[in-house]
């Protein structure tokens, strides 16, 4: 039935918390005065937020990953059209046909990767503009852009000082990485934007609810759902947002016991009190429902090891950090980060970025990162740049504070002495040259990038629809998902890494048989693919073939 499908679940989720958290925000006196008092000053923010992510020639850079950059447009194309294959190990796990098209699909499978909160917000997308394979990266974009406005509030939350806000809101700016990864069609610029909110949300009902009226039945409900509902779809976007789930309340108990102010705070203590069964309420949904765990498991039969080690960590904890210090990606923020560090643990609501991003930062090093990493092949600092991403709005606030006080430190220095208009001066020298600075370094690297995924990823399958001639044709191919990005949804398909695993290979045979069959050869068959795919190299290996196309980087066959 339609009222317990997964869909269904998930656009209940999507849009029950888009609708509560507006009333909440609406209702909530103190958002609505940080609003009203600096809505020229946000909108000014969204609008150089947007030119600083937005490609000038809307050229979007996906990604690269296979399947994390490409599976979330395929299975909402999947949903948009009304072909999507429900999976019977997970619902909550996208799909993609492997074996068929997605007009007339014979196998699906799953991708473990993230839940369907992406997907469902593409195929929303979708469903208003029609199918276009760029909608995924202006959605990604648009959040990632009205994003800032979340940051700005949480940093006014945490510290009562516009300059705060600016400062930590310029930052998030002019982070090159994170601009040439927000308009991606990965999951991170979604799962950013929502896990600031949830921060957002928890800061505001437990520190600021409503003191004219005190807190009514009215906010505290609304309040609650939409920490609920937030907090839950944050989790179908990313599952490492199940963080926020454990940190969020275990940094509420800590200021409890090591606060006297507000230990003594009644108000304080009755909103962290009734948040507890709520956010168990999105725990038990997570591990009963989405089945999280599952993840954990059927991943530790993909590598043949565990999924989550501290054996990892001495391997990824090193090149992770070192990721932030590459000055191209990250300017000269880390340097600030270690002192904003140190100055959150300081202050009064300090705790939540910090704590917040040690919760992140152990998830993802203790996570192995590939399967090619788990057959000895060392991990690249490029692997790194995408996971940073979900964990900037927490680097931003930390960094916000490292800069804060030291612009403060220096202010409190040269008081009353001639300094003070050759250090503003300085200072806005360097503002604008960052500004410079970032927008050069985004443009450069996200141009490199573009052409090395249309390179890699685009090009070998534009160029085997070039021999698609007529609808009695297939393809088999590793790159199945792009070609239900970019194909007809009528063009077959075979998943070369499903042969005689989820498909048998008498039906690939009868296939062959009655159609003419193209096989594109994006896999190296070196040792260790080889060792993860020995039957379906077997089976390739044993069909006669003529080559039709070949490139450093991929080969097109025919079968014969």
């Amino acid at each position: 039935m339609i009222e317990l499908s997964p869909i269904f679940l998930t656009g209940l989720f999507f849009f029950s918390s888009t609708i509560i958290t507006l009333l909440f925000i609406i209702n909530n006196h103190h958002i609505r005065e940080l609003l009203k008092n600096n809505w020229k000053l946000i909108i000014f923010l969204v609008l150089l937020n947007f030119i600083f992510k937005c490609p000038l020639n809307f050229e979007f850079f996906d990604g690269l990953e296979y399947e994390d950059s490409y599976i979330y447009k395929a299975s909402a194309r999947s949903i948009y059209e009304n072909k999507y294959h429900i999976s019977n190990v997970n619902l909550f796990f996208p799909t993609s046909c492997v074996f068929g098209s997605i007009d007339n699909c014979n196998h699906s499978a799953i991708f473990v990767t993230n839940f369907l909160g992406y997907p469902y917000v593409i195929y929303i997308g979708y469903s208003i503009f029609g199918y276009y394979p760029f909608i995924a990266n202006i959605i990604s974009l648009a959040f990632s852009s009205i994003s800032i406005i979340f940051l700005f509030i949480c940093a006014l939350l945490l510290i009562k000082d516009l300059l705060f806000a600016a400062t930590c809101s310029f930052i998030f700016i002019t982070i090159p990485m994170f601009n040439i990864y927000s308009s991606t069609s990965l999951t991170e610029p979604l799962s950013n934007s929502y896990a600031i909110l949830v921060l957002m949300l928890y800061l505001t009902f437990i520190f600021y609810p409503n003191k004219k009226r005190g807190p009514s039945a009215l906010s505290i409900i609304l309040g609650l759902l939409a920490l609920i509902f937030t907090l839950t779809f944050a989790i179908l976007v990313k599952t490492t947002n199940l963080s926020l789930v454990f940190c969020l309340p275990l940094i509420s108990i800590i200021y409890v016991i090591c606060d006297k102010e507000i230990r003594d705070n009644k108000k304080i203590k009755f909103n962290l009190l009734i948040t507890i069964p709520a956010i168990l309420l999105v725990l038990i949904f997570s591990f009963t429902i989405l089945e999280v765990l599952e993840i954990v498991d059927i991943t530790r039969g993909d590598i043949e090891q565990d999924s989550f080690s501290l054996a990892y960590f001495k391997d990824i904890a090193p090149v992770f950090l070192k990721s932030f210090l590459n000055f191209k990606w990250h300017l000269f923020y880390f340097v600030f980060f270690l002192l904003g560090i140190f100055i959150s643990i300081k202050n009064r609501l300090g705790l939540f970025p910090t704590i917040i991003f040690a919760f992140y930062f152990v998830l993802y090093t203790t996570h192995y990162r590939s399967y090619y990493y788990t057959r000895g092949v060392p991990v690249s600092i490029d692997e790194f740049f995408r996971y940073t991403t979900s964990m900037i709005f927490v680097y931003v606030l930390i960094v916000g504070f490292g800069i804060f006080y030291f612009l403060n430190y220096l202010k409190k220095l040269l008081k009353h002495t001639r300094f003070v208009l050759p250090f503003k001066i300085i200072l806005f020298s360097i503002i604008v040259s960052l500004l410079f600075i970032s927008y050069y370094f985004t443009s450069k690297n996200r141009s490199y990038f573009i052409e090395d995924e249309i390179r890699s990823r685009i090009l070998p399958v534009k160029k085997t629809m070039e021999f698609i001639t007529n609808e009695n044709m297939a393809i088999i191919t590793s790159e199945h998902i792009l070609f239900q990005v970019y194909g007809d949804k009528e063009l077959e398909l075979i998943d070369f890494c499903s042969i005689d695993v989820l498909i048998p290979t008498e039906l690939i045979d009868e296939a062959i048989k009655t159609r003419e069959v193209i096989y594109l050869q994006t896999i190296k068959s070196d040792e260790i693919d080889r060792q993860r795919y020995p039957a379906q190299f077997e089976y390739i290996e044993s069909k006669e073939k003529e080559i039709l196309y070949e490139e450093d980087k991929f080969k097109i066959y025919k079968l014969l």
